[in-house]
């Protein structure tokens, strides 16, 4: 017996996508207009560009939403003024606080990112204290001397560059301490027992960017009103907000669990750092 033949379906025999278009022309003109548009926006927000007259969509992975362009242009003018070596784009310090048997570790992460002004052979010098704690030395991304001591860890790192080379590194630190939740930390001074002050002193380098994060999992952290600090180089220290816009920070919090500040042009001898509840 001879199958009985497969016929096409209804208003499909015949036609071609030319038949198509002209039943769905409003359709057809709406998605040219929306087409339009997107391109317009992609123009607008500099990810759509013409480059040696090639059309390239995609974005600028050096830049990022807490540097401008303006900024890291006016950081990276006064390091050559000053005949430096690079300026650091930007600094990332994070800070983990947990509650332990016997009292509080923190996990401490500094991520750079350094760009070369002129081809240089130096060594990148970090340090971290306490006053409180035991310190452990955590492995960076690079070469690293350790001198230990006995409320410092003070870090070596060969760095060799080219001008306009830039290159992330990382360092890290542990602190092992028997302080309560309820106590005072390191650098107490001036603030209440169930606070903490996490903090970032700049010694001799230009920063265009600083962002401090701190988070955890077993404590209920928050900030309060004017807890931003920022210390100049002559000694003003300027708490919270500031008439000069230059030293206010960003801040995002999410409660009882993190919370991010972040600062711009930071200059030699200065020092960025927040309060908060722990």
């Amino acid at each position: 017996m001879t199958p009985p033949k497969k016929s096409k379906p209804d208003g499909v025999t015949g036609r071609t996508a030319w038949d198509l278009i002209a039943d769905n022309k409003y359709t057809v003109i709406a998605l040219i207009f929306i087409l339009l548009a997107i391109a317009i926006i992609l123009v607008l927000t500099g990810l759509l560009k013409v480059n040696d007259g090639k059309l390239i969509i995609g974005y600028n992975a050096s830049k990022t939403t807490l540097t401008s362009d303006n900024n890291l242009s006016n950081t990276a003018k006064i390091g050559n003024e000053q005949n430096r070596n690079f300026i650091i784009e930007e600094a990332f310090l994070n800070i983990q606080i947990e509650k332990t048997d016997t009292g509080l570790i923190k996990y401490y992460k500094t991520v750079y990112r350094i760009r070369a002004l002129k081809d240089f052979d130096t060594t990148f010098t970090e340090q971290y204290s306490t006053t409180t704690g035991i310190l452990q030395h955590v492995i960076g991304t690079e070469k690293e001397e350790v001198l230990h001591g006995d409320t410092t860890n003070k870090y070596l790192i060969p760095l060799n560059m080219k001008q306009n080379e830039v290159k992330t590194i990382m360092t890290g630190c542990n602190i092992i301490s028997k302080i309560q939740p309820g106590d005072n930390g390191d650098f107490s001074s001036g603030i209440a027992s169930n606070q903490e002050f996490a903090y970032y002193p700049n010694e001799s380098d230009l920063i265009s960017s600083i962002t401090i994060h701190v988070e955890s999992n077993s404590l209920n952290i928050h900030s309060f009103p004017k807890n931003a600090i920022r210390q100049t180089a002559d000694g003003k220290t300027v708490v919270g907000q500031s008439t000069d816009s230059s030293q206010n920070p960003f801040i995002s919090e999410t409660p009882n669990r993190s919370l991010t500040f972040s600062w711009e042009n930071i200059k030699p001898r200065e020092t960025v750092g927040v309060i908060f509840y722990r």
